[in-house]
């Protein structure tokens, strides 16, 4: 099923359409990263009301496959990859196949883009790959020790048109790459793998690792600014704002860090259930998923919760924030809208099968794939 002929002259009047040519997205045709930001709050730049309806889906030959990278949207195409090692470029019109590219492994992150023209993603073989986002072609590749499930992050260095793509390894370092040759600039080392995405914000490279500290590094050289400790594995991306970070981790308990002195501004959760949610960060508030089979708004300044909402089983999907409205799937198959206000439920759909990746949204359009293989793009029924 095709979209609405609105929303498709909708994209043509955006100027989405040619933005890889001309190196330039607007802020609600292009969801750029994980998180949709460099520091990796979750929060859209528009809003997208429900109902939604399905408009299309994709699924690959073998069902059995499973997907659980979050998408990356410019240009009107969506860039995502597979637990076969299969990474695409889709239509975001109507879901077709564009180009695909094969890995020897699981492609588990989101993908990136540079100014050039570049989608950057990494591969459970260990590989960075940079591929050519209107043909597909590769044009470098870069091999970490470890395998890479984590999403990558671009750093453009302030009056310079220097770009590093930063991300981590499962042989314990951070890399920062020339986004443009695939050189590597600077590399850290932690003590265990680094499973989530890098946030970028204030000059400033943060992230949490399997050995229970948050590395706060400079984005520019790669020196570190101070390990934090937290005690537990950090599985999840961090979200970043105003000099605060925050995350969940395995030890059942989600955070709130002071960059500058590592102090801890508070401690949130009751249950002893870890959290391999991202936290989206709103102005108030932080929503996040448990594997609790809940999830959670907690107010931002305290660390008290506000609400939760119960869902059917665990929540590994990062919550994703358009206006008012939260969208974030579960592992019972259904992908939710809730009120920030409050966390009821105010639209589902479902979906069939395990919702691991989160949701990638431009303006008008909601991304996200399922555990089967499937991708499926959804857009208000208003078509506004």
């Amino acid at each position: 099923m095709l979209v609405t002929s609105v929303l498709a002259a909708h994209w043509l009047t955006a100027g989405v359409v040619g933005a890889v040519e001309e190196g330039a997205d607007s802020e609600t045709s292009c969801w750029s990263c994980f998180r949709g930001n460099p520091a990796m709050t979750g929060v859209a730049e528009f809003v997208l009301a429900p109902p939604l309806e399905r408009v299309w889906s994709f699924q690959p030959p073998d069902k059995q496959i499973g997907c659980k990278a979050s998408a990356v949207i410019r240009a009107g195409q969506i860039f995502l990859g597979d637990d076969a090692g299969v990474f695409r470029a889709l239509s975001l019109e109507d879901g077709s196949e564009r180009w695909r590219f094969e890995t020897d492994a699981a492609v588990e992150g989101s993908a990136c883009f540079t100014t050039a023209g570049l989608v950057v993603f990494g591969s459970g073989d260990g590989y960075v790959y940079a591929l050519d986002q209107i043909t597909g072609a590769e044009r470098w590749r870069f091999e970490t020790g470890g395998e890479v499930h984590g999403g990558m992050n671009i750093y453009r260095k302030d009056g310079s048109d220097e770009e590093l793509v930063i991300f981590g390894s499962y042989d314990n370092f951070c890399y920062a790459l020339n986004a443009g040759t695939g050189k590597k600039a600077w590399e850290f080392e932690t003590g265990n793998y680094i499973n989530g995405a890098v946030a970028i914000a204030d000059g400033r490279v943060l992230f949490g690792g399997c050995d229970g500290f948050l590395y706060v590094l400079a984005a520019d050289s790669g020196k570190s600014l101070g390990p934090i400790e937290i005690g537990s594995y950090v599985a999840s991306t961090v979200g970043v704002d105003e000099g605060v970070v925050y995350t969940g981790h395995y030890g059942n308990r989600v955070v709130a860090l002071r960059v500058e002195d590592g102090e801890q501004v508070w401690e949130y959760g009751d249950r002893e259930f870890p959290y391999f949610s991202s936290p989206a960060v709103l102005a108030d508030r932080i929503i996040v998923g448990g594997r609790d089979k809940r999830v959670h708004g907690i107010d931002r300044f305290t660390g008290e919760g506000i609400w939760e909402f119960r869902a059917r089983d665990q929540v590994d999907s990062s919550p994703v924030v358009c206006g008012g409205v939260i969208f974030v799937g579960c592992d019972d198959g259904v992908l939710y809208a809730l009120s920030v206000e409050h966390g009821e439920e105010l639209w589902s759909y479902e979906l069939g099968a395990a919702i691991k990746g989160s949701p990638a949204v431009v303006d008008g359009m909601l991304v996200i794939p399922t555990d089967d293989g499937g991708v499926h793009a959804f857009c208000s029924v208003s078509g506004e």
